[in-house]
Order: C-alpha cells, then sequence, then structure tokens
C-alpha cells in the first residue's frame, strides 16, 4: 500500500515560476538546498548540504537527498529515499520491515508525461553520464549493465500508473567497488512511486507489488526485536557475515527509516577512503603506513600499487639528478627545468644553503628520498605522475633505492620552507 507524501504540494501552488520557488529552496527560509542546473535540460536538481541546510523546521529538507523537479512546471518528478535517523532500540518498536543496508550507488529513474524515453540520475548529476573512479565506465553506462544482467527494462523498474513515475534504486557493479567484492552488475529497487500534478507523491516500499523480483533482502523484524538491543543484533550478524555487509535499515513504510552501519564495514570504508584515483588512495595509504593492511583485504590491487611505488622512485631518482645537474655539475640551466621538478629542486637548494653548507654536507640522493617521503598529499599525487622530460641529462639505471616512509619520517606538511622538515630528520 503507497504512502503519501504532501510536503511538495507548496512548491506546485505557492510559486509561480521556477526562479521563484529557486529562490525560497535556497534561502534560510527554503532550507539553505543545494540546487543543480544542468544545461540545455528541463530539469534541475534539489538537494541538501550536509552541516549546512536547515533540516529542523523545514518539512521537505529531509526529503531532499536528491529530488528533480520539471522547471516549467515545479513539479517534483523523482524522489530518493528520505534522509534516514540513527536507530535505536525505541525505532524497533515503529519499524515494519527490517532490510539489509545494501551499498551500492544510489539513482533514480524517472518517465515524465512528457518525456519519450525514462531520464536516469545520480543523487548529484542528472543523466548520470560521469564516473567516480578514474578507470569506471559512466553510471549510466553501469547501470544499463546491470539491467542486462538482471534481463530487465525501465518499464520493469518503474510503476505501472501514474503521469509521473519514479524508481529508486541500488546500482552495484564490479567497475565501481566501495567495500564489498560485487561479482555481477546489478540494482536493487528500494522504493517506486508516482506524482500528481499538484505535487502530490506516492511511495511504494512493498516489493511484493513491484513487477521484477528486484528487492532488497529482509530480515525478520522478531529477530530483531529478540535481541537485547539492535546494536547487539548487528554485531551479531558482524560475525557471521564479511566486513562487505554494511548493516541494518528499519522502515516504517510512511516515510521513517533508521538505519546502523557494521562497524567493521565502517572500519574497512575509512581504510578504503574516498578517493577517486589510485593515485590518491595510495598516496594516502602510504602516508598513514596502512598499505600492508588494505592489501590484505585487496589483494588485486597489489601490482597497481608496486607499479606506482615504482613511478614515485624513477621520480625521486630524477628530482636527484636535476638538482646535481642543476646545482652540481652545472650542465641545466634552472628556469629550463620541467614541472614540477623546479620547484623542488629550489626547495632543496635552499635547505642546502640554511642547512648542509655550514656543516659541509651536500645534497645526497637519501636526503631528496627523505624530502619526497616529507612532502604533502598533493604533492605526493603529482609526484606519482608521469612527467614529460624535456631535460633528462641521466637515464637511470641504478638499483632501486627503499624510498618507503619509516617511524623516523617526519609527517607530511606544507610547510613554507623545507627546513624544518629536513632538520628534524638529520638530527
Amino acid at each position: 500500500m503507497p504512502y503519501q507524501v504532501n510536503v511538495f504540494q507548496n512548491w506546485v501552488s505557492s510559486y509561480k515560476s521556477w526562479d521563484e520557488l529557486k529562490a525560497w529552496l535556497t534561502s534560510e527560509a527554503g532550507g539553505l538546498l543545494n540546487v543543480i542546473e544542468p544545461s540545455n535540460s528541463k530539469y534541475a536538481l534539489v538537494r541538501y548540504a550536509r552541516n549546512v541546510s536547515k533540516m529542523n523546521g523545514v518539512p521537505h529538507a529531509r526529503w531532499c537527498r536528491s529530488v528533480i523537479v520539471d522547471k516549467e512546471s515545479r513539479i517534483p518528478v523523482s524522489i530518493s529515499p528520505p534522509k534516514s535517523s540513527e536507530l535505536t532500540d525505541d525505532s524497533v518498536g515503529s519499524a515494519v520491515v527490517a532490510e539489509e543496508f545494501v551499498e551500492g550507488t544510489m539513482m533514480s529513474i524517472f518517465h515524465s508525461g512528457s518525456d519519450e524515453t525514462p531520464n536516469v540520475a545520480t543523487r548529484g548529476r542528472i543523466g548520470a553520464d560521469k564516473s567516480f573512479y578514474e578507470t569506471s565506465p559512466s553510471f549510466r553506462s553501469m547501470l544499463d549493465d546491470a539491467m542486462k544482467a538482471q534481463s530487465v527494462t525501465f518499464g520493469d523498474i518503474l510503476p505501472s500508473s501514474g503521469l509521473h513515475r519514479f524508481a529508486s534504486v541500488v546500482l552495484q557493479h564490479p567497475m565501481n567497488r566501495l567495500v564489498k567484492n560485487v561479482v555481477s552488475p546489478c540494482i536493487y529497487v528500494v522504493h517506486q512511486g508516482w506524482v500528481e500534478n499538484d505535487g502530490t507523491v506516492y511511495i511504494e516500499e512493498d516489493s511484493s507489488v513491484f513487477k521484477k523480483d528486484l528487492s532488497v533482502p529482509t530480515y525478520s523484524l522478531e529477530s530483531v526485536r529478540g535481541a537485547k538491543s539492535v546494536k547487539e543484533w548487528v554485531a551479531i550478524q558482524t560475525q557471521i557475515r564479511d566486513f562487505g555487509w554494511q548493516g541494518l535499515v528499519l522502515k516504517d513504510r510512511q516515510g521513517n527509516r533508521w538505519r546502523e552501519r557494521s562497524e567493521s564495514y565502517e572500519t574497512v570504508r575509512r581504510l578504503r577512503g574516498n578517493d577517486s584515483t589510485s593515485k590518491e588512495c595510495y598516496t594516502r595509504l602510504r602516508k598513514n603506513k596502512s598499505l600492508d593492511q588494505y592489501l590484505a583485504l585487496y589483494p588485486s590491487e597489489k601490482t597497481s600499487f608496486y607499479n606506482l611505488e615504482g613511478v614515485l622512485r624513477k621520480n625521486t631518482r630524477n628530482l636527484y639528478h636535476f638538482y646535481i645537474d642543476t646545482f652540481g655539475t652545472r650542465k641545466v640551466v634552472f628556469h629550463e627545468l620541467p614541472w614540477p621538478y623546479k620547484h623542488h629542486v629550489s626547495v632543496l637548494h635552499n635547505y642546502f644553503k640554511d642547512v648542509l653548507r655550514k656543516d659541509k654536507k651536500r645534497v645526497e640522493l637519501d636526503t631528496v628520498i627523505r624530502y619526497v617521503n616529507s612532502l604533502n598529499f598533493l604533492d605526493t599525487v603529482n609526484m606519482l605522475k608521469e612527467h614529460r622530460l624535456e631535460i633528462v641529462k641521466k637515464i637511470v639505471s641504478e638499483p632501486v633505492v627503499d624510498a618507503s616512509p619509516t617511524d623516523n619520517d617526519v609527517p607530511p606538511s606544507h610547510a613554507e620552507v623545507i627546513t624544518p622538515r629536513l632538520k628534524a630528520v638529520e638530527t
């Protein structure tokens, strides 16, 4: 039985134009919401901003995780599940269903009355034509893969009736791995619904009425209630399942939902991070000395990380040779050095003048290694790139030198000069 949501009715009735509605939604009275307007699109995306938007006293705010609006009519044509609340023992009594907290990317599929074909969107982008990871296809492409793998169409996912129909799905794809290992692309339908022309929304969460069985796995609500506490029930399930099990969601099927994450999932999720490139992920783990722990969980990335370490060591040697050729043998003119080596050579030479020279020391390869290990996050990521070397005076052929961080390395920070960092290492 679908439930009714009335918080969007005044979007249609109280504002005579999209500009008026947009001005109100982004104001304090409207909740300080974000509005995203793609070019050449009749739709806009409205979503709340964490720690910025007003969630109290603004009835529609919690529903704006991702709402797609027809700008001309001001009708919301797609509504994602609302913001969840913390799961407590009291909320168990209000729930009517217990579901797995399915991991994946939330996507919207919607078909408004004036559209020839259905549209898709992620929580932040209408069209879903971008990816998050550098090597992944677009979310739209991955959605197509999942639908093909499960032999479903948009018609199977959307409700049969309603002028403005929509569905919220969770996408899992091997090319968009978060924490859980995904073998085959798939989608789960979280809810589906439709919107009337006056802005009244109807949402159906009962998967038994969906056309195809794409439902989220459920658990016995009685077993949850029978535990000493919800946290205890989740802890027991965590021991039974692997770290890819995210947790539990309870719903009252009236628009309220509560969730609890598994502690082991949260631990691995923090370790995996939110990096969009392998270079960023590798750099963060290297700085935190967490590479071994990470690769024990994700051994398939060992080769990629090994190659990145090789690039970093090669570029460290290049930096050393550029320094020697500039201020040692003077074969290279400083202003001709390529990026990013020019900056680093300058910093190293300042360190030589300010610290090493008075002790009759030189910039050695070991000095450069410790300098590179002390670089901040962004500088390290840049040192992991294959750079164009317009001036190369030496071919790197020496044995690989261990450039891995040690417990004695200075924590990365982008100080104005290198002296404080390297002085701490030298003494």
